[in-house]
């Protein structure tokens, strides 16, 4: 199968490596597993942030922060299916089959598509919360509708973060009911501070992989070529906000 080769999309960046640091912590510290209840809190109060960005490197906003809190140990399907385990598929049901290198964590929002453009959502809970085993993502998911598609959300090389801000371009996937949707390769390279990727189909390779990891799975795989969508975000946006702080009382 011949490679579809389609360079040079970039992925604004927010280099937040402390501030992502102290998030993560504080999630740990103060937040419980995802659907739990809350802790109880006895004091409440407000900070204002002044949020920018330096336009050269394009970087995510300080509000980001709050969305990591959320998402850095967040919700979502975290690892693949295991190896040997019934798919169990039905029309309710999709496996998206993704090849990412290098081995980056992505997370995956479900957006609308509105004339051709991808709304991605503002909050970042994401429905595939994954790092990559063995080169490929390999989930079971709901199928996506014309109109609401998963799509590329964030990326975490090497401690920092990239995603689309407005107008970029990102990945979006369609996954049929029923199916392994085989949606292609994404490699991610740095050019200077920005991150890019490529993406490429390799049919071949995708079905030695699922040979070798779910035997006479490759039967049911599927190839639906990723779409590099227009994105609609206002993530990116500078502005300033008013973020309540959730101060926990004291023990009793």
């Amino acid at each position: 199968m011949s490679a579809i080769p389609h360079s040079e999309f970039e992925l604004c960046v927010g280099a937040v490596r402390d501030g992502f640091e102290r998030a993560r912590r504080w999630r740990a510290d103060n937040c419980r597993a995802c659907g739990a209840p809350a802790a109880p809190r006895a004091a409440r109060s407000t900070r204002r942030l002044e949020l920018t960005g330096r336009k050269n490197v394009h970087n995510l906003p300080k509000a980001l922060l709050l969305i990591l809190v959320l998402a850095a140990g967040g919700c979502g399907v975290s690892s693949n299916i295991k190896r040997g385990e019934s798919l169990g598929l039905d029309h309710e049901s999709a496996v998206l089959f993704l090849g990412v290198t290098p081995a980056y964590r992505v997370h995956l929002l479900r957006g609308d598509v509105v004339n051709g453009v991808w709304e991605r959502p503002t909050v970042d809970t994401p429905e595939v919360n994954i790092i990559a085993e063995s080169g490929y993502i390999f989930v079971k998911v709901n199928p996506t509708t014309e109109a609401k598609r998963l799509g590329v959300s964030l990326v975490f090389p090497e401690g920092r973060m990239f995603g689309p801000c407005q107008d970029s371009i990102a990945p979006v996937f369609t996954l049929n009911p029923g199916t392994i949707s085989y949606v292609g390769d994404l490699q991610y390279t740095f050019s200077g501070a920005q991150l890019r990727y490529d993406y490429t189909v390799d049919e071949d390779k995708a079905r030695a992989f699922l040979k070798a990891n779910y035997p006479n799975s490759e039967v049911s795989m599927t190839t639906i070529p990723m779409t590099p969508m227009k994105v609609k975000s206002t993530v990116c946006n500078p502005r300033t906000i008013t973020i309540p702080i959730y101060m926990p009382g004291p023990r009793r």
